[in-house]
């Protein structure tokens, strides 16, 4: 097998691994934390989201280059570029060291609400976390590495496994009596031990050379002008999602923090489950262009990915939206019911754009990542500012509505971008795409709708019932109305039901 089909398998098995550990290990944090400081905890989280920033998105643009180099076969370019970077990361490191320290001593300034003893919580885990993230900083070189090379079987292991000991090793000390700061410290030794075993897998597997043939300074001005608008691309990325968080622990109360953080998390799953197909082939964008690729390639890999992402993410939301709110009351309580609501609020405008995820790749590797970047910056920040002045008359759900909405804001002008500029073929992708897969969404919807109000769930065995329920009414409907022959044929293949119903391909 590959290491794209294995990357992808891996990127779901991964995927799976992490939502069923974090749907069993979220309640036990959240009881054994409580309310209070899983809100604090939350806000940590949100602060090293902004703090991540400082990497300027040179993570992506590496990728980006050394695909480029791969496809112009440069190995001396390559070798020169990975040098340059590691200085450059270890640079800032040392920046985001500073940085961090300086938020963590002016913490009561940016959330007057929180208590004295909050504040100091925060700032203890916040300079925990902190350090170990500017001193594994380098590490993004040699992840880079492996995705630029499509070397993705030891990242999606690695992944996998240290997801596994971190929840262990957090329960361990949880269980003892720790509380927040062990989490973040676990999450602290996590980060350093990845960070080495990436360095080791690259030198002694891999066998890349990093050599410094000489200060390229036209290189560096395009990595860095480049990056500086893949910078803006994570800003808005974390404007989007991290805001709301920061937003709410200034006007509103940690649990409220708490409450949208839960839902912020859901929304995560599903936008990794849909783009996990489309990371995989993510490299393969910068490839194609500097092997020279015609629009149409890029178009025809953009419908066929886009299509896979929506039948694939459409099962998910199709059974969030019928029983959702069930699964969230027997999962964290009613404490945690309004996550529903808000999870609805952010993921539904969400999912048709991430079923283009694919076309962001080509933009980068097109080098058209400054316009789209300003697009996404100006909705970006036309958001946050309504999410902040919502959050102070309607609180929770202000905040939700007004992310919602800038993401259908951002599908629409992304949409003509990708149409005029990128050259993509946006009308054939909706008609092949968006068009054909609604009807099949809408119906599979509206009957586990019904299914939800006729069968009441009350147990998980319940809601493992009507689960399977659902997901058979979807897959019935978008297996016979929604997929073209070649992808039922790779679904029944996937199904091992391909002899059984006698199928025959050309």
């Amino acid at each position: 097998m590959s290491q794209i089909k294995s990357g992808i398998a891996l990127s779901y098995l991964s995927l799976a691994i992490i939502n069923v550990v974090g749907i069993l290990f979220t309640p036990y944090l959240i009881n054994t934390l409580g309310n209070h400081e899983y809100g604090v905890f939350s806000i940590v989280g949100g602060l090293m989201g902004m703090l991540s920033l400082i990497n300027f998105g040179l993570g992506g643009t590496l990728v980006r280059f050394i695909a480029k180099y791969r496809g112009e076969k440069d190995t001396k370019g390559t070798e020169n570029l990975l040098a340059l970077s590691l200085i450059l990361f270890t640079a800032l490191g040392v920046i985001m060291l500073i940085a961090g320290l300086t938020v963590a001593y002016n913490l009561a300034l940016l959330f007057p609400n929180l208590a004295t003893e909050d504040i100091e919580l925060v700032k203890v885990m916040f300079i925990i976390l902190a350090v170990s993230t500017a001193v594994s900083l380098p590490g993004i070189v040699f992840h880079c590495i492996q995705v630029a090379y499509e070397r993705f079987i030891f990242s999606k292991v690695l992944e996998i496994i240290k997801t596994l000991v971190r929840v262990v090793a957090i329960v361990a000390l949880l269980a003892q009596g720790h509380k927040a700061i062990a989490v973040i410290a676990v999450d602290a030794v996590v980060l350093l031990v990845t960070f080495l075993l990436n360095v080791l897998y690259v030198f002694k597997k891999m066998n890349v050379n990093i050599k410094l043939h000489n200060i390229d300074a036209p290189l560096l001005m395009s990595v860095f002008k480049y990056s500086f608008w893949f910078a803006v691309g994570m800003l808005v990325t974390q404007l989007t999602w991290n805001s709301g968080q920061l937003i709410l622990a200034r006007t509103g109360a940690t649990t409220d923090v708490a409450i949208f953080a839960v839902a912020v998390a859901l929304s995560g799953y599903f936008i990794a489950i849909a783009t996990a197909i489309s990371n995989v082939y993510s490299p393969k964008a910068s490839f194609m262009e500097g092997a020279g690729a015609k629009d149409d390639d890029f178009s025809h890999m953009l419908i066929n990915i886009g299509r896979s992402q929506l039948f694939i993410v459409g099962l998910f939301l199709v059974g969030f939206i019928a029983i959702g709110k069930s699964f969230i009351y027997l999962w964290l309580g009613g404490d945690y019911i309004s996550s529903f609501y808000v999870t609805c609020l952010l993921i539904l405008p969400v999912v048709l754009s991430i079923s283009q995820s694919f076309a962001t790749s080509v933009v980068q590797a097109k080098n058209l990542i400054a316009k789209s970047a300003i697009i996404k910056l100006v909705l970006a920040c036309i958001s946050v500012i309504a999410a902040y002045v919502s959050s102070l008359h309607y609180g929770l759900f202000g905040v939700a509505v007004s992310l919602s909405i800038c993401w259908l804001l951002n599908l629409v002008f992304l949409n003509v971008f990708y149409q005029f500029y990128v050259k993509l073929d946006v009308i054939k992708f909706m008609r092949q795409c968006w068009l054909p897969f609604l009807p099949s969404f809408a119906v599979a919807t509206g009957l586990g709708l019904y299914l939800s109000h006729v069968f009441i769930v009350n147990n998980w065995f319940d809601l493992f019932i009507s689960a399977a329920l659902i997901a058979v009414i979807y897959l019935v409907l978008t297996v016979t109305f929604y997929l073209n022959t070649k992808e039922r044929k790779q679904v029944y293949k996937f199904m091992r039901i391909n002899k059984m119903l006698k199928v025959r391909y050309d």
